[in-house]
């Protein structure tokens, strides 16, 4: 069962704002951090009992070096990934995913929405280290 699209934030329309002709080079320069690599599988390891480990492994390896490339659809269809959906011009990832690591869990969704003002604010932190503004 699919998660509810409400869950999710579209990573396209994040990297819309800093390429808007190629937002997808910046989504795949994302994915190809080995931090970024180690924070999906950890999430994934977390909440996805169907979750390939041992192509993760092969992932985080290359993850970094500058012959490796990840596209979203890539991600999915070898670990079985269920935190990034990737649709054809629409990349999303599950907001969970960016609430568990960037929020203390002694925060409530209350305070989260106090601190920040929207989830795209809050995926702006996870991908670039600020807000919008």
């Amino acid at each position: 069962m699919e998660e509810a699209q409400e869950d999710y934030i579209s990573l396209t329309n994040i990297a819309r704002h800093k390429n808007p002709n190629e937002p997808k080079d910046i989504v795949k320069n994302w994915m190809r951090s080995k931090t970024t690599i180690e924070f999906l599988g950890l999430w994934e390891k977390l909440h996805n009992p169907k979750f390939k480990g041992v192509e993760f492994d092969s992932f985080a390896r290359e993850a970094g070096s500058n012959s490796f490339v990840l596209s979203p659809t890539k991600w999915v269809e070898t670990t079985l990934a269920i935190g990034i959906i990737s649709k054809p011009g629409n990349n999303r990832i599950q907001t969970d995913a960016i609430k568990e690591t960037l929020i203390p869990p002694i925060i409530t969704k209350e305070q989260i929405t106090t601190v920040y003002a929207s989830e795209a604010d809050l995926l702006n932190v996870a991908l670039f280290g600020k807000t919008a503004r």
